[in-house]
């Protein structure tokens, strides 16, 4: 019996990784959440004020592993990453080559829903399957996704 005792603090010891890093991945509910507030946003202050906090990482849309990005009918205009503003959706591709901005376009024409691809996740610092949920906004659309 003592025997167990004392090992049962090095399982937990080894079970305590694997919760952190579940624990770091946001949720579906957490990213819609997100969209929802941000496209709310959009219609309450305008799409320039909303971008400008999207892209803040201050401004209250970043959070872990969840960002709001937004591309109007040809560009990004709001992402985490400052650099990627300005660059054109028909160039977004993951790894795989899938033009994943061009068909969020689409699916923001058709109302909105999701679309999986691969891409860096900021927290892990590696390229991982993510669905994106996508609302249209304007002529363009707002997105928030998730890493599986």
């Amino acid at each position: 019996m003592k025997l167990k005792l004392l090992m049962l603090p090095a399982l937990l010891t080894l079970a305590l990784p694997f919760s952190i890093n579940a624990a770091d991945k946001s949720t579906e509910a957490e990213a819609r959440a997100l969209l929802d507030k941000a496209v709310r946003l959009v219609g309450t202050s305008g799409p320039q004020k909303a971008f400008a906090a999207f892209n803040d990482p201050k401004g209250g849309f970043q959070q872990n592993d969840l960002y709001v990005f937004c591309f109007d009918a040809t560009k990004i205009v709001a992402h985490r990453d400052k650099n990627r503003i300005g660059a054109t959706a028909a160039s977004q591709q993951d790894i795989t080559g899938k033009y994943f901005a061009l068909e969020m376009l689409k699916v923001a024409k058709n109302g909105g829903g999701t679309v999986e691809y691969n891409w860096l996740n900021p927290t892990s610092q590696k390229v991982e399957p993510k669905i994106s949920f996508i609302k249209p906004v304007g002529d363009g659309f707002c997105g928030v996704g998730i890493y599986k």
